[in-house]
């Protein structure tokens, strides 16, 4: 008996000997190491002898930069109507000689744009005057008479042959609701003057006959080029 208790015990050491600890299990030489944050260096980009890291340029071209005041806009043109201020609506008119004229082509002189009538004594009274400053003014300012009609011209081709054969002033035709007497401001009355600066821009309009007198002083007063 004393021998088979021994004999089962030799046996059981040997077992114990053989099974192992699975509960540790060895590491396999074919896993990769994995290495802890620790063991793994920091990498930084390698710098050459002489150079400094680069940063970024603040003006790449040589080109300055423009702000708003080295780039000013273009000025804005005052609208197109018939008040003072105003761009003057060009037209393209038809002369007692048959030519054509076009105020967008006076641009760079004073335009005396005035539309008048046989018929009306103050119209007929103030054409003189127009006459020696269209004269005077030659160089600087332009006087466009333009004769309303209804039914007819009321002899102005001869009124103005007999009294003004070798004047300076252009004399054309319209009619009172056509696109002269609008854009000279005309609502109602003749004689209407507007008066159109070097620009294109209304600087008078008002109906009623005008002197010579005050013709020159306006003239004198706003001939600024």
């Amino acid at each position: 008996m004393k021998r088979l208790v021994s004999l089962l015990a030799l046996i059981f050491m040997l077992a114990g000997i053989f099974v192992g600890c699975d509960y540790l299990p060895i590491p396999d030489e074919d896993t990769p190491k994995v290495e802890s944050p620790e063991e793994t260096p920091n990498e930084t980009p390698e710098e050459k002898p002489g150079e400094s890291p680069e940063t970024p340029e603040e003006n790449p071209s040589d080109e300055p930069i423009e702000t708003p005041e080295d780039n000013p806009q273009e000025p804005t043109l005052p609208p197109v109507g018939t008040a003072v201020g105003n761009r003057f609506k060009d037209l393209t008119l038809t002369t007692l000689g048959g030519e054509k004229v076009n105020t967008a082509d006076l641009r760079g002189k004073i335009i005396i744009f005035n539309v008048w009538a046989t018929w009306c004594p103050p119209c007929i009274g103030e054409l003189p005057d127009f006459n020696e400053v269209a004269s005077e003014y030659a160089d600087d300012v332009v006087i466009i008479a333009v004769h309303t009609y209804d039914t007819g011209m009321y002899d102005m081709p001869s009124y103005v042959q007999s009294n003004f054969p070798d004047t300076k002033i252009i004399f054309a035709y319209d009619t009172p609701s056509s696109a002269a007497y609008i854009a000279a401001g005309g609502t109602r009355y003749v004689p209407q003057t507007a008066i159109i600066d070097r620009d294109g821009v209304i600087i008078y309009s008002a109906s009623g006959a005008l002197s010579h007198s005050w013709l020159v002083s306006f003239i004198e007063n706003n001939n600024k080029e």
